[in-house]
């Protein structure tokens, strides 16, 4: 497999919020043909950008940009 990490200077200070992740996100899915993709997530504070970044992906399967299975 092919793992892709996304390197940002600390010079450029994007945040940590859910729109930088869902903007990384959006650039990968733009830019490659994904056919798995394996997200974690953990359950601390940041929990409503887990649910901003689950809502972006639901949006992606339910307008047919991706497809999803269940394991």
């Amino acid at each position: 497999g092919i793992q892709t990490n996304y390197l940002i200077d600390e010079t450029d200070q994007v945040g940590k919020g859910a729109n930088v992740m869902i903007s990384l996100l959006d650039h990968y899915f733009s830019n490659n043909n994904a056919q798995l993709l394996i997200l974690f997530a953990d359950n601390c504070c940041g929990q409503n950008k887990n649910n901003s970044v689950l809502q972006y992906l639901l949006w992606r399967v339910s307008t047919h940009l991706n497809m999803c299975k269940l394991y």
